[in-house]
């Protein structure tokens, strides 16, 4: 059984992030037709690691964070870019590596989550930790 056991997504047209973004004084808008949402004109996501051109108070390194029971059925913590995200969904993720854990090592297995999202024409940065437990 995969249990996928994660947060929602931190992009620019949750309502919540809108008002936390405009309360730092940050702007929300699409740059051209077509487009997604962009924080600042540049971002689709509106909660980074590392990504220091933009004011931390706009955009900052805060993620959700979930208490779940040592018990929890959780075999590994899965920590990736939107890249991977635009073209899997947390469930996909999630039984790719659990499909995979048993028979090759974690570096392994995320090279070969990176090259499927390659096939699935993902477009944006990618980057991904896997910790097992």
């Amino acid at each position: 059984t995969i249990l996928s056991l994660s947060s929602a997504d931190h992009k620019p047209d949750d309502p919540a992030e809108q008002e936390r973004i405009h309360e730092a004084g940050g702007t929300i808008s699409k740059p051209c037709a077509g487009d997604v949402l962009r924080v600042e004109n540049q971002l689709a996501m509106t909660r980074v690691l590392g990504d220091f051109a933009l004011d931390k108070h706009i955009v900052p390194a805060m993620a959700d964070i979930i208490h779940y029971p040592r018990k929890s059925s959780a075999a590994f913590v899965l920590l990736a870019c939107d890249g991977i995200w635009d073209v899997m969904s947390n469930d996909e993720v999630a039984t790719f590596v659990s499909q995979r854990v048993s028979k090759y090592q974690l570096e392994e297995i995320a090279s070969q989550l990176l090259d499927e999202c390659l096939q699935r024409k993902s477009t944006d940065n990618m980057s991904v930790y896997i910790v097992k437990l």
